[in-house]
């Protein structure tokens, strides 16, 4: 009986340290802030008018929410990529901007008619810079 019960519990450890073994990252990093700041950047140079800035902008943050909450309900420990001082934490930003993107598409750029082209104009005729020293 000491011997089925030794083979019992070795088999059983035996398949647990395989299953860790096959079991995704338990930590991932993602560049939470270079992704929001992209989608605010391309906001601010898109024709969207202002009213809809603010619905499409808390629209974008929680599908960013969403697709970091499934990382962590992988079983993922999801670290903000600035809070990484080393080591080889797998980085999933691209997969989660793929995510976020395919749910809801990134702001068109307006041609001219787009918030960034509307401030050139404004600073042009009040005697103000561009910030690129034009």
């Amino acid at each position: 009986m000491l011997v089925v019960a030794g083979l019992a519990w070795g088999a059983w450890t035996t398949r647990a340290i395989l299953d860790l073994r096959r079991a995704p990252a338990p930590f991932v990093k993602v560049q939470l802030g270079g992704l929001v700041a992209d989608y605010v950047r391309a906001q601010a140079r898109s024709a969207t008018p202002p009213d809809q800035m603010g619905a499409q902008t808390q629209a974008f943050m929680k599908l960013l929410d969403a697709a970091l909450a499934r990382e962590a309900h992988a079983g993922r420990v999801v670290l903000v990529s600035e809070a990484v001082a080393g080591g080889s934490v797998p980085d999933i930003t691209e997969s989660v901007r793929r995510e976020v993107y395919g749910r809801m598409p990134p702001p068109r750029t307006g041609a001219e008619g787009g918030t960034e082209a509307r401030m050139r104009a404004w600073l042009a005729q009040n005697g103000g810079s561009d910030g690129a020293g034009h």
